[in-house]
């Protein structure tokens, strides 16, 4: 029996789905050291590999459009995933706690929850310029102490409050011109940033969003800018 799970016989089932009268799958998820979601699979649902700590490779398929919430929090051996073009959706949490090194957004993603990739703490890369974002979900990227290095989207206008909490690795960052808003705690002790160019665009600036920066050189806030908003505000 191959590794990803095939639970039952008929023919249709050795692809790991049955396909009802009106299209839609009947779909088992099981952890496995390494799994290939088969062709015609467009949803991988919430916490369908929650806490599987053997899991390593993953092949998602084109067309896949929908990861749910936590569907990989927690599984400690997978290091790499590429995120196929048709993917439009990441839940909340999808890959907290897990062994990610790198991650590309693809372009046609427009909808990403809080917390996605929340304390992947070997996380280096996170590759988000394609993405169709105009906002970093909340804390997506809390707790990775070990990413150095992010592209944002051009279409961005707002980083979400606690976005890098805690990003001790991140020594710099290029915002680009259509930033009109940074969260609170957005940088909070991003300890080893040490550079930040404020564009024009921005329009306001959150309570503590560079709190505890301790290596951060003086940046410019330009007149007009409200500083010190919160989420109540």
């Amino acid at each position: 029996m191959a590794p990803w799970a095939l639970r039952a016989w008929p023919l249709a089932l050795l692809l790991g789905f049955t396909s009802a009268e009106d299209g839609s799958c009947d779909f088992t998820f099981e952890c496995a050291e390494h799994v290939v979601v088969p062709a015609g699979i467009k949803e991988i649902p919430k916490f369908a590999f929650r806490d599987c700590a053997q899991l390593q490779t993953i092949e998602l398929p084109d067309g896949l459009v929908y990861i749910g919430a936590s569907a990989f929090s927690g599984a400690t051996a997978l290091s790499q995933i590429a995120l196929p073009a048709s993917l439009e959706h990441i839940g909340t949490f999808a890959f907290s706690r897990s062994a990610l090194t790198s991650i590309t957004l693809p372009g046609k993603l427009s909808s990403v929850g809080e917390y996605a990739f929340n304390e992947c703490t070997r996380l280096t890369t996170a590759s988000c310029e394609h993405a169709q974002l105009t906002a970093t979900p909340p804390g997506i990227f809390y707790g990775c102490r070990s990413l150095t290095h992010v592209t944002l989207p051009s279409t961005l206008e707002r980083v979400s409050v606690a976005t890098f909490y805690g990003c001790s690795a991140l020594a710099t960052l290029n915002f680009p011109d259509t930033l009109e808003e940074i969260g609170e705690h957005a940088f909070h002790d991003c300890t080893s940033l040490e550079f930040v160019d404020l564009p024009a665009s921005l329009r306001s600036l959150g309570h503590s969003a560079f709190q505890g920066c301790t290596a951060l050189a003086p940046y410019t806030v330009r007149a007009g800018v409200r500083v010190g908003v919160t989420d109540d505000d």
